[in-house]
């Protein structure tokens, strides 16, 4: 942990991730043979650059491949179209990692022929850290992305469908003896036909004792076995009472047609402004067969057309304290005899605030839930024939979801990243209503195009004039952030700092410590930058979360690890 004064610090190393190479090198692997021949000599800041070819192996075992933070290995398919990797064993997984650290693998095509068993798999017993799949299409096997390692800390799954498994999307985990997930971020994805037509399979499922998870912006479809859920964080501790910074995070994702349920929880986690249509169950919690069920917040999720409940809420009667929040949700079923919401032990010490919804009743709650009418009455575009992308689940102007929530919960965007303005509209659910067409429309595919990751505007040549980005960041919540943008060329040593844009973004800060354009980052020799930051009054003893992106010559970028610093 570095230590920074508040306006003039070193920022050393800060943006060496994995684009950066200051003692690496770039290796490249035209064939099978030479590909697991290179695996073997990989070493801190390597790039493994593959061609646009099939490498067809039993296995590509990943032993000890050990990259630093500031130094990553990287594992890279190619730029025009993703390199294929193949499994040819039927009783092997086609990517095995044990015993790895600080390991990007970009834009690969992940496969087996004939049939194996997963596509990744992080070996049982073993434990890694730090391992990024950016970008790459897992598809065809048993199960995309598996973790039966005792501990895997820092998985970070970014850009990456998955598909056509026979079993889970993403299995992390297991309950006893546990097999630990710390620190998993799975965002931006798309799975679908994952653990689908069967009854065990998770479109992403993330065992008892996992903690620390941020699963964003991701749209699943035909996920899931009837008897499982497209997404599962199961209890963070059996014992309950879990501390705020290990609670599992469920924001932003789009869930549809799903057997089972939607969405599905037991204790320590926070599930906000996502999706559930077409399930049978659209967001659930239960004990998990007794145990403490608390430290629960459910807000501004919109719930549509589930087949048997819309909020399925059981376990209630385990809660030890107070701990559970149930806020601004809009639960619309189309027929008034299936049950919007239901309360298997009753609502016990939960909180319920700015709720809505259409369906039955079932459970005592005296406040916190308002009657609606039908759905396609309240929404713009809901009836029992239409899907994506011909539905709109955003309320309409006249709808009773208008002004129902409760603004201490209310995000600044919606759903789909349209913002609600600088004093967020309570409207209840994963949407307010505007006038403006969505920002993403429900459609199958990836929820936001990857175009974002992209310049918006680019004008002259790197370095010399201003370049505008979006950019998503990782930061815990209450804690600033800046983004540190840095581009990387065959003229550059190293990647030449551009700019430093700090900002604020839903839930993260609260009041405000930077807003807007904080500062500018000059080279003072090598590849020290220095940051100059305007004075922050009241700061105090925080920690800033940096996400520091490069803008490769062929226009496209990579976000690194977040890296956590210290100011007083």
């Amino acid at each position: 942990m570095v230590r920074l004064p508040l306006l003039t610090v070193s920022v050393v190393g800060l943006l060496l991730g994995p684009d950066v190479h200051a003692q690496g090198r770039i290796l490249s692997a035209h064939d099978s043979a030479e590909l697991l021949a290179r695996i073997a000599t990989l070493r801190p800041g390597d790039v493994l650059q593959l061609d646009d070819a099939e490498y067809r192996v039993p296995t590509l075992h990943l032993v000890g491949v050990r990259g630093r933070s500031d130094a990553w290995i990287t594992i890279r398919g190619a730029a025009t179209r993703r390199s294929r990797i193949i499994g040819t064993s039927p009783r092997s997984n086609v990517l095995e990692i044990d015993g790895c650290s600080w390991l990007r693998i970009e834009d690969l095509d992940v496969t087996t022929d004939p049939g194996g068993v997963d596509g990744v798999k992080f070996t049982y017993d073993s434990t890694s850290e730090h391992i990024a799949l950016d970008g790459c299409r897992i598809h065809d096997v048993a199960q995309g992305i598996s973790s039966q390692a005792v501990l895997l800390t820092g998985l970070e799954v970014h850009r990456c469908e998955i598909a056509d498994t026979t079993g889970s999307g993403i299995y992390l985990g297991y309950d006893d003896p546990p097999r630990l997930a710390v620190g998993t971020t799975i965002r931006n994805c798309w799975l679908h036909d994952v653990g689908y037509g069967g009854t065990t399979g998770y479109g992403i499922q993330i065992k008892g004792h996992g903690r620390g998870a941020r699963i964003d912006n991701n749209v699943l479809h035909r996920a899931g076995g009837a008897s499982r859920a497209a997404i599962a964080t199961y209890y963070v501790d059996p014992a309950g009472g879990a501390p705020r910074a290990e609670w599992n995070e469920i924001r932003g994702n789009v869930v549809w047609d799903v057997p089972g349920t939607g969405i599905y929880v037991t204790n320590g986690a926070v599930v906000a402004n996502n999706v559930v249509f077409d399930a049978a169950d659209g967001i659930a919690t239960s004990s998990y067969g007794g145990l403490v069920v608390d430290n629960l917040m459910l807000a501004n999720n919109t719930v549509y057309r589930c087949r048997e409940v819309g909020l399925s809420l059981g376990g209630f009667d385990h809660a030890r304290t107070a701990t559970i929040t149930i806020a601004n949700n809009a639960a619309l079923m189309e027929s008034p005899q299936a049950v919007a919401l239901r309360m298997q032990s009753g609502p016990g010490q939960a909180v319920f605030i700015g709720n809505g919804g259409y369906g039955g009743v079932e459970g005592p709650i005296s406040a916190g839930w308002t009657g609606c009418a039908p759905p396609a009455t309240e929404l713009l575009a809901a009836s029992p024939g239409l899907a994506p992308p011909q539905l709109d689940l955003r309320p309409r102007t006249s709808s009773t979801l208008r002004d129902l929530g409760d603004p201490a919960y209310a995000p600044t965007s919606d759903v789909d990243g349209h913002l609600r303005g600088p004093s967020p509209t309570t409207d209840c659910g994963a949407w307010i209503w505007h006038a403006d067409p969505p920002d993403w429309q429900l459609a199958p595919g990836f929820k936001r195009p990857l175009e974002d990751l992209l310049p918006l505007r680019q004008s002259g040549r790197w370095g010399q004039d201003s370049l505008s980005f979006r950019v998503q960041v990782d930061a815990l919540p209450d804690a600033p952030f800046v983004v540190l943008v840095g581009v990387s060329g065959p003229d550059a040593d190293g990647p030449l700092p551009l700019l430093v844009d700090a900002w604020t973004e839903g839930a993260f800060v609260t009041p405000a410590v930077f807003q807007g354009y904080a500062g500018a980052l000059s080279p003072t020799g090598g590849r020290t930058c220095t940051l100059d930051l305007r004075p922050v009054p009241d700061l105090g003893r925080r920690t800033l979360y940096h996400a520091a992106m490069v803008l490769r010559p062929d226009g496209t970028t990579r976000t690194n690890g977040v890296a956590r610093v210290a100011v007083e």
